[in-house]
């Protein structure tokens, strides 16, 4: 009698199931494993490096985590999409995506080279009031740089070949890679500031190998490459990312700048609840990673109709997830940094819930500035972003208790990002209904080819 019942609630399940499939972009739940994995063991890095290293050492390694966010994804990231988008044109064509990845290699490693020597020339003023002066953190930072061009390559030539399962590796690979050395290291009883900065600079070089492993016919010949083929809007796609992940990871980096001598353990801290208050914005990623195309597909098609409902849908979603997210945060949020970090690393639900709402308006702003690139809005999805910048700066000068005042400036910033696109998002689709919708390219990870 039991097994009618529990077959058919087998069936409603699978059919709820096939239909998330189709709802969302395609890659994004295979995506979204391999961020799920890379966001828990991010958790499992910063725990083990919290109990491993003193405070004021984990702070210098806080302080590197939220650097690399910045420089890595904000620099990189363009050059992700623009060859997932080139290598996914070609495909449509038949023709071979060789030249392009070739040509986005020397873009890549000229990129970091030169932020390398940049480095180097601000030498005093990073490694001493960003690293504290430990060497190995700064090295590890150094060698991050060269770690994110080639994962993000990587990456980009993987989505644009449509082999999403190895792109959903890579996040699992890169995560999993930080936290077995972190092991490792504990294991050794070596657990240094230095050696944890080395394991984050050295992940994506390993994520890459292992992603990479078995893949045949993703560099396959084809026509010479022009510049152009890579560099298309680079520009403002360089910098809304950048920008973006100054709206990101600057938080840490404000406190430690603006941290009195005593109270240098102060970025470990802000760090570890900005990581707690921050899981839905972990889990949005996966959307985020294939939003665009959906996106592109339905502008290009003409279906604007489509296209407002799909993210009318998304942002009351988000909007939901910000209410109970906040409400979260505050509640459970000192209990859940006491268990996960220990009891060094205390937030008051005051400074959780701020945090949380600053990563839901972020995740909206990152929702608003898609749509606003598959409408051909890259220099109004930067302008969105150079306001929040902006505004985070202003109100965090204004501001005097060291966590409050950089709490206000990021929910103060994302807000004003997201103000902004939403206003510019309008006044573009206004203009595309009017004028039945100009062709549009997709500019992020290809849903197919």
């Amino acid at each position: 009698m039991a097994e009618a019942p529990t077959r058919a609630s087998t069936i409603r399940l699978q059919s709820l199931i096939d239909r998330a499939d189709k709802a969302l972009p395609e890659g994004a739940i295979r995506v979204g494993v391999g961020l799920v994995i890379n966001g828990l063991a991010l958790y499992g890095f910063v725990a083990i490096a919290t109990r491993a290293l003193d405070q004021t050492a984990y702070a210098t390694v806080s302080v590197l985590l939220a650097a690399v966010v910045i420089v890595g994804p904000g620099i990189f990231q363009p050059l992700e999409q623009e060859v997932s988008r080139a290598i996914a044109n070609r495909r449509a064509h038949d023709l071979g995506g060789g030249p392009v990845v070739k040509k986005a290699g020397m873009l890549g490693f000229g990129l970091a080279s030169l932020l390398v020597v940049a480095s180097l020339v601000a030498l005093p003023l990073v490694l001493d009031r960003l690293f504290d002066g430990v060497v190995p953190v700064y090295v590890g930072f150094l060698v991050a740089l060269y770690g994110f061009c080639l994962g993000h390559l990587t990456r980009g030539t993987l989505s644009g070949n449509g082999r999403f399962p190895s792109y959903a590796i890579y996040f699992g690979a890169e995560g999993t890679v930080r936290v077995l050395g972190a092991v490792l290291l504990v294991a050794l009883g070596v657990a240094t500031a230095g050696r944890f900065g080395l394991i984050i600079g050295l992940a994506p070089f390993a994520a890459t190998a292992i992603a990479l492993w078995g893949q045949k016919g993703l560099i396959k010949p084809g026509p010479e490459a022009r510049w152009s083929e890579v560099t298309t809007a680079l520009g403002w796609l360089l910098m809304g990312s950048l920008l973006t992940g100054f709206m990101v990871g600057v938080g840490p980096l404000a406190v430690r700048i603006l941290a009195p001598e005593d109270q240098l353990v102060a970025p470990g801290i802000f760090l570890n609840g900005l990581i707690l208050a921050r899981v839905p914005l972990f889990c949005f990623q996966a959307i985020q990673a294939t939003l665009l195309p959906k996106l592109s597909g339905l502008a290009s098609a003409g279906r604007i109709g489509e296209f407002k409902a799909g993210l009318r849908r998304l942002l009351l979603l988000l909007g939901m997830v910000a209410i109970i997210g906040t409400g979260l945060a505050a509640l459970l949020g000192p209990w859940a940094m006491r268990i996960v970090f220990g009891p060094a690393y205390e937030m008051s639900s005051r400074d959780l819930g701020l945090l949380a709402a600053a990563s839901t308006m972020t995740m909206i702003a990152i929702a608003l500035d898609q749509s606003l690139i598959a409408l051909k809005g890259h220099r109004y999805m930067a302008l969105g972003w150079l306001i929040g910048s902006s505004t985070f700066v202003v109100v965090t000068a204004l501001g005097h208790d060291l966590f409050l005042r950089v709490e206000v400036g990021l929910l103060a910033g994302a807000t004003a990002s997201a103000c902004a696109m939403a206003t510019f998002l309008t006044a573009r689709l206004g203009r595309v209904a009017r004028a039945e919708v100009d062709v549009i390219d997709v500019r992020s990870v290809p849903a197919s080819a």
